[in-house]
């Protein structure tokens, strides 16, 4: 019941921003017009990760609060917020401006390096055919995970 109540809020939050980010988008021109590789038919509004990142940030009191982390848990859910802003501002900084693709890779490498440094990677896996849990090494779960 927790969990659904943390989804509930986030999901809520998320759906009743909507219209807000719509009309911001709008409002501040940043919208995707047809032409050129954009082949959709109208003016579409770039802004929809705002209340993505508005229910997110709705559901971290929460959790906090009804599912308090402890441990590594609170260092993890720590490095995934600040790894989420960050590549929430290098999304929205590109919705804006319209950046390089090679801004973009940089901003999402930098987000994941910052919650692979709240010890967020990919170390264990089952393996398919056998149904083992298996271990990467160390230097190939960073990269992999980077990846």
């Amino acid at each position: 019941m927790t969990y659904l109540l943390i989804f509930v809020v986030s999901g809520a939050a998320a759906f009743f921003t909507t219209p807000l980010a719509r009309r911001l988008s709008f409002h501040w021109r940043i919208v995707a017009e047809p032409g050129g590789r954009r082949q959709h038919q109208g003016i579409i509004p770039k802004l929809g990760g705002i209340p993505l990142l508005i229910g997110y940030l709705a559901a971290m009191p929460l959790i906090y609060w009804l599912v308090p982390p402890t441990g590594d848990d609170a260092l993890r859910l720590r490095g995934v917020l600040l790894g989420t802003l960050v590549v929430f501002i290098g999304g929205w900084l590109d919705d804006r401006y319209d950046l390089t693709p090679r801004f973009n890779f940089f901003i999402q490498g930098l987000g994941a390096v910052i919650a692979m440094g709240h010890i967020i990677f990919i170390e264990l896996f089952t393996n398919p055919i056998t149904g083992k849990e298996e271990t990467f090494l160390r230097w190939f779960a960073l990269l992999f995970s980077l990846f």
